[in-house]
């Protein structure tokens, strides 16, 4: 495996005049570094070392290094890297990390510019990393369950059934919104993208325009579907129903997408500060409070619309049409920048897509909610913990790739591999796997927990027994095993197709989630009604 290119080479000014390269060759996982010399002007010219500027305190030399592996020729070789602030290569001869004393061609440890080896994060680091932001996620999603099983009875939903529908679609919209926004700013932020101030204000300003366009287009048409469906399966359509879901959808759509990116961004700056990889905790962060605020938003604002406003009708045709005309202001600001222009091109079919198989989730909860009011309070809860896990895992491994990997190659790990075999996704020996189990550490005692929690507070419309938790807990199990899976493979595809998963991956693995979560809860319902542990009502 080729761990990193395209770095710069630290040393001092004399030092680097001896140093004569022509290629660097990692291998052994760089545990051993063989140096091959020429001359030092066929250096400079043939691998392209760049220019080195000596320093009053020691020098730096900043060079484009090749790498290959031993299958490979080195003619034919591309860079699998481009080099980041934090990605410096520092050499000295007793294998210590030191700029200011590199002064032998002999490169003993591969180091980060602040002298530190790089390193695999341990089982450990990443569980203590990970546990905080999942416990917070997870009582995000039970917010999020208690409130859809309190709002269920609320006239907004009665008398509009279409928001049943909708409100798979909007939380996977929020959803897949902000936890694209934070894996693709994770990736800039551990590749040193974010470090320059200049930069990171027009990334983050062009990051915020591009959220509000997806939000602006994705929730007319998230409502646009709920309509349809309703119409297709109940042959009404109400007007006044019509306006009310339209402004709503929008009105939650944009307003949360706004607020919720600012407490990713936020979140994001402050683990990069701290020295937390924010791939371990922007992604459930954004997870858990885009269910929670979206949720809650779209419950009060529908009510508003419906309930006090004189003229519902005139008043959402109105708010609608505001939203619409800022939909070009937004578009313009993430146009201009050539890391979100990409976003534009591409960003909107993998969300779409997402919101259909969202709203065939909500298709089922409208369906099974008024056969089993207790899957309410649980459904955002499997959803929400499941994806969950699985965008942690698509954010990782894209930050991996983006470091070590070059865009539309396969990975180095994945050469002669059965990559699409379940066992070896979850057995074999490939970076990714400590992660992995890791992830699925939490799904036990995460579900048991937070359906104790349920319990506890006599919320829902289902007895929480031992023979529902082990039902349930199966149920989450096999859709967590299953998007890990499809997490693995499907990065992987779309980095050889020269995707980026940070923007393509999640939205399909939280919709996935949404649909086998829905799906599995309603199934798990049914079979614990057929063995005559019926649906009890403990809270209303």
């Amino acid at each position: 495996m080729v761990p990193f290119v395209d770095t710069a080479i630290c040393g001092t000014a004399e030092a680097v005049d001896d140093v004569e390269l022509d290629e660097i060759i990692f291998r052994s996982g760089c545990s051993k570094v063989e140096q091959l010399s020429t001359t030092n002007e066929e250096a400079c010219n043939e691998a392209q070392l760049g220019n080195c500027a000596s320093e009053s305190e020691g020098g730096s030399c900043s060079s484009k290094s090749k790498v290959v592996s031993e299958s490979e020729d080195p003619s034919d070789e591309q860079p699998l890297l481009m080099g980041s602030p934090n990605d410096a290569v520092e050499m000295k001869s007793d294998g210590n990390c030191d700029c200011n004393g590199c002064n032998t061609p002999t490169v003993d440890k591969l180091c980060n510019a602040n002298g530190a080896e790089n390193k695999l994060e341990t089982g450990k680091t990443m569980a203590m990393q990970m546990f905080f932001p999942f416990l917070i996620a997870g009582l995000g999603t039970v917010g999020a369950g208690l409130v859809l099983d309190y709002v269920q009875h609320w006239t907004v939903f009665t008398k509009i059934p279409e928001m049943f529908i909708l409100v798979p679609a909007l939380l996977g919209l929020k959803g897949n919104l902000e936890m694209t926004l934070a894996s693709r700013l994770s990736t800039m932020a551990n590749m040193g993208l974010l470090d320059d101030k200049s930069e990171r204000s027009a990334l983050l300003v062009a990051n915020l325009c591009l959220i509000e366009t997806q939000a602006n287009v994705i929730s007319l048409f998230a409502s646009f579907l709920a309509i349809l469906l309703r119409w297709i399966t109940n042959g009404e359509v109400i007007f006044v129903n019509i306006a009310v879901l339209i402004a709503s959808s929008m009105s939650t759509g944009i307003s949360a997408s706004f607020l919720l990116s600012l407490v990713m961004i936020s979140v994001i700056l402050l683990c990069r500060y701290f020295g937390i990889n924010p791939d371990n905790v922007a992604t459930p962060i954004a997870a858990s409070l885009g269910d929670l605020v979206t949720l809650t938003m779209l419950a009060y604002i529908g009510s508003f619309y419906l309930l006090t406003v004189g003229s519902p009708v005139l008043v959402c045709t109105l708010i609608i049409f505001v939203f619409i005309a800022l939909l070009p202001v937004c578009f313009l600001g993430s146009w201009k920048n050539k890391e979100t222009k990409e976003v534009v091109l591409n960003g909107f079919s993998p969300i779409i897509c997402a919101m259909l198989i969202s709203s065939g989730s909500g298709f089922i909860l409208g369906r099974s909610v008024t056969q089993f009011k207790g899957i309410a309070v649980f459904q955002p809860i499997i959803n929400g913990i499941g994806g969950n896990l699985a965008a942690i895992q698509a954010s990782r491994i894209s930050t991996y790739l983006h470091k070590n990997e070059k865009l539309g190659k396969v990975a180095s790990y994945l050469r002669g591999r059965q990559a699409a075999n379940p066992f070896w996704v979850f057995f074999g020996e490939q970076p990714h796997i400590t992660a992995a189990w890791v992830l699925v550490s939490f799904v036990g005692p995460g579900h048991a927990f937070f359906a104790l929690i349920i319990s506890f507070l006599n919320a829902g419309h289902t007895t929480v027994s031992l023979k529902f938790i082990l039902f349930y807990l199966g149920a989450a199990y096999v859709q967590v095993f299953i998007l890990l899976y499809v997490c693995f493979v499907g990065v992987h595809m779309l980095w050889k197709w020269k995707m980026n998963p940070d923007d393509i991956a999640i939205p399909y693995l939280t919709a996935l989630g949404d649909f086998l979560g829905t799906l599995l809860l309603y199934i798990c319902f049914y079979i614990m009604s057929s063995l005559g542990d019926h649906d009890a009502d403990v809270g209303d």
